[in-house]
């Protein structure tokens, strides 16, 4: 499942494509370091994804909703490569979080021009799906509280084979308030094929040749403001100034969409 480490690697990668740093903390650097900050000894996140995985990176702030990348990484080894391009390709679907003005602190920041006052709300936020089960026909064949689920079907739209999906994950599921499993089923079913009224689960499974597939994956989240600490705080450290403890930014990394 994703960590914190792994969000304080995406504001890293995030910041230094930000201020066209030629430089950023690498990987395995930023996880020593954010266990020697919270004084933990041999509890690193792993620095590889399970394998099948998707990587979802959305970026929130009090000024403005959430808004996540759309389609996320389904490549997501080597992990640090992951999450470099989605940290920064979900920066990219931002809409202004602030109001655009002149500023002397981070002046590349565009659409989002920050004040250092402005920066303390942003938060990123990521998910690692992974646990993938084959598809089955039961909409039952899951575990609330424990699952999230992907949901496809044959959408009266589409043609040539072409089928229709969307999924809820765990922390979706919880965040909603959904009572039961048939209420999570008719909402996600809903949502596909786009309509206001309720589904009637029963008939409309079936009718819509509708299959599910299970996954697991927490979403996690960690502000500027604690990464700008732990930044501050780890570059003094003797661990930072250490030959390789740093990696030079690739040019593509800033350019990937």
């Amino acid at each position: 499942m994703a960590t914190k480490t792994y969000c304080a690697y995406a504001m890293e990668c995030l910041m230094t494509h930000l201020t066209e740093s030629r430089t950023r903390l690498k990987f395995a650097s930023v996880s020593d370091l954010w266990d020697l900050y919270h004084h933990r000894i041999d509890l690193s996140a792993p620095l590889e994804a399970p394998t099948p995985s998707e990587l979802y990176i959305w970026y929130s702030h009090p000024a403005s909703h959430a808004v996540r990348i759309v389609d996320g990484l389904k490549e997501t080894n080597p992990l640090d490569r992951a999450i470099q391009t989605a940290a920064i390709s979900s920066y990219a679907c931002l809409p202004s979080l602030f109001v655009k003005r002149n500023s002397n602190i981070y002046p590349r920041i565009d659409p989002i021009i920050c004040t250092r006052d402005e920066l303390q709300g942003l938060q990123v936020n990521m998910v690692l799906l992974h646990n993938f089960q084959p598809p089955t026909k039961d909409p039952m064949a899951w575990e609330l509280g424990r699952h999230g689920i992907r949901i496809s079907l044959d959408h009266p739209t589409l043609r040539d084979g072409k089928r229709a999906y969307k999924a809820y994950t765990p922390s979706d599921i919880r965040e909603r308030g959904f009572p039961d499993k048939p209420t999570v089923i008719a909402s996600l079913m809903s949502l596909i094929l786009d309509n206001i009224r309720s589904v009637d689960l029963e008939e409309e499974w079936d009718q819509y040749n509708a299959d599910l597939v299970t996954f697991e994956g927490e979403s996690v989240g960690l502000s500027y403001r604690i990464w700008a600490a732990w930044k501050e705080w780890a570059i003094r450290q003797p661990e930072s100034r250490i030959n390789g403890a740093y990696e030079e930014v690739q040019e593509d990394s800033a350019e990937e969409d």
